[in-house]
């Protein structure tokens, strides 16, 4: 029994601390949620940006880790 107190309170502890973690993770969330609302309040998501006016040009670019097999039959 003596040998299992550590345990109980390394679990107790753990689970302490994760319950803190989980609740400050929700805060940022909101947060964050809170944040975007204030900037997109008012904004149209019909209309493209520059409506009336030149077309909008985006550039991205795309990384490939891996590619599969080619067949040359198909």
């Amino acid at each position: 029994m003596a040998s299992s107190l550590p345990w109980l309170c390394i679990i107790l502890w753990l689970e302490n601390a994760l319950g803190k973690l989980e609740v400050e993770g929700n805060f940022y969330s909101e947060n964050v949620s809170r944040i975007l609302d204030n900037l997109l309040e008012g904004y149209d998501n019909r209309l493209r940006p520059g409506f009336g006016g030149a077309v909008t040009e985006v550039k991205t670019d795309i990384y490939v880790t891996s590619f599969g097999p080619v067949s040359d039959v198909e």
